[in-house]
C-alpha cells in the first residue's frame, strides 16, 4: 500500500509503475458512479436535509468527482427542488456531472420533474410479481403500457434523457425484465438500472442479473444495491465487472434499512484500483465527515477508505 500514501494530501499521485493487470482487474474506467444520497439518504431515519446542507453536499461530491447525481424524488410535494436544480447546474459548471431526479411512472410527478429541467429523468417502476400484484394490485400488461407512455411521456416535454429503473429486479422473473429492458429501449431510455430492493443478491445473482439484461438490450445499464447482507459494494464492484455501466452509491451508504452501496468504497475502488484518475479519493473525508455531522452518525476508526485507524497493524507485517 506504500505507494497508495501520498493520496493523504491533496496531490495527484495516481499513477503508478505498477502494472494494472496485477491486481487481477481488467481496467473498467469507462464506469459510471450515481450519488444517490440526497434521495436515498433522507430515507434514513431521522435524517433531513435542510436546503443550504443540499447544496452543500452537492458542492463536495463534485470535488469528489462523481458522474451523476441524484437530487431527489419527483413530486410537487418536493417543491424545494426547483431551486436546488437551478443551484445544482450553476455550481457544476464547468464540469461533466449530470443531474437527476428521480420519478414514479405518474403524470404528475413526471410533469413536476421537467419542469425542474434536470439533465436525466430515472423513471422507476416495479418489476417482480410479488410488487406488482401485491403492492400495487397491478398485472404485468399494465407495467409495461405504464413504463412505455411514461418514457414516451418524458421526452414529449422535452427531456433530453430518460433512465429506467427497474425496482425489485433481484425477485422478477427473467424473461420479464427483458421484456421491460426492451420496452425501455424501444421507447428512447438510453440507460436502464437494476435494483436490488431489499438487499438479496450475492455477486453471483448480480453476475447473472447483469447477463440477462446485457443479453437484451444495447443501452446502457446498471445496478442499485442494498445493503441488508453488506454485499452492496461487493454486489455494484461485481456489476463493474460483469459490464454494467453505472452504479448507484451513497455516502457512507446512507438509507432505508441496512442501507446502500458505499459511495467511498466505490470511488477507492475506481481511483486506487482500477486508475480511473477523474475521481478524488482525498477528498473523502471532508464528504463523509460532513454527511455523518448532519445525519448525526459516527464513523468507526475501522471504516474503509475514511477511518482513521485504517492503516494502524500491531505486528508491523504489512
Amino acid at each position: 500500500m506504500e505507494h497508495f500514501y501520498p493520496l493523504a494530501k491533496e496531490g495527484r499521485s495516481l499513477k503508478s509503475p505498477t502494472p494494472q493487470w496485477k491486481y487481477g482487474f481488467m481496467n473498467n474506467t469507462k464506469i459510471k458512479i450515481i450519488d444517490s444520497t440526497l434521495r436515498e439518504g433522507e430515507q434514513a431515519p431521522g435524517v433531513v436535509f435542510r436546503d443550504e446542507i443540499r447544496e452543500k453536499i452537492i458542492t463536495l461530491l463534485l470535488r469528489v468527482g462523481v458522474d451523476e447525481i441524484e437530487l431527489g424524488v419527483a413530486s410537487p410535494l418536493n417543491s424545494y427542488l426547483v431551486n436546488l436544480s437551478k443551484q445544482a447546474k450553476l455550481a457544476a459548471s464547468g464540469t461533466n456531472c449530470r443531474f437527476s431526479l428521480w420519478s414514479r411512472c405518474i403524470r404528475e410527478d413526471i410533469f413536476f420533474a421537467a419542469g425542474c429541467k434536470p439533465d436525466i429523468i430515472s423513471l422507476s417502476i416495479p418489476s417482480s410479481e410479488l410488487h406488482i400484484s401485491n403492492r400495487l394490485g397491478k398485472s404485468k400488461n399494465w407495467i409495461m403500457e405504464t413504463l412505455a407512455s411514461s418514457i414516451r411521456y418524458c421526452l414529449k416535454l422535452g427531456v433530453s434523457k430518460v433512465s429506467v429503473g427497474l425496482e425489485d429486479a433481484s425477485r422478477a422473473e427473467p424473461e420479464f425484465l427483458q421484456i421491460l429492458g426492451r420496452i425501455a429501449e424501444i421507447n428512447g431510455a438510453f440507460r436502464v438500472r437494476l435494483a436490488d430492493t431489499v438487499g438479496i443478491c450475492t455477486p453471483a445473482d448480480i453476475g447473472k442479473l447483469l447477463k440477462v439484461i446485457r443479453e437484451a438490450v444495447t443501452i446502457e445499464t446498471g445496478v442499485h444495491c442494498h445493503n441488508d447482507f453488506g454485499m452492496a459494494t461487493a454486489n455494484s464492484i461485481t456489476a463493474i465487472e460483469r459490464g454494467a455501466d453505472w452504479v448507484d452509491a451513497t455516502v457512507l451508504g446512507l438509507g432505508e434499512r441496512a442501507g446502500n452501496c458505499r459511495l467511498e468504497e466505490i470511488i477507492g475502488f475506481m481511483a486506487l484500483h482500477q486508475r480511473a484518475d477523474r475521481y478524488y479519493p482525498e477528498r473523502l473525508t471532508e464528504l463523509c465527515s460532513f454527511v455523518a455531522k448532519i445525519a448525526g452518525i459516527n464513523i468507526s476508526p475501522y471504516h474503509p477508505i475514511v477511518g482513521e485507524n485504517i492503516f494502524t497493524c500491531e505486528t508491523g507485517l504489512h
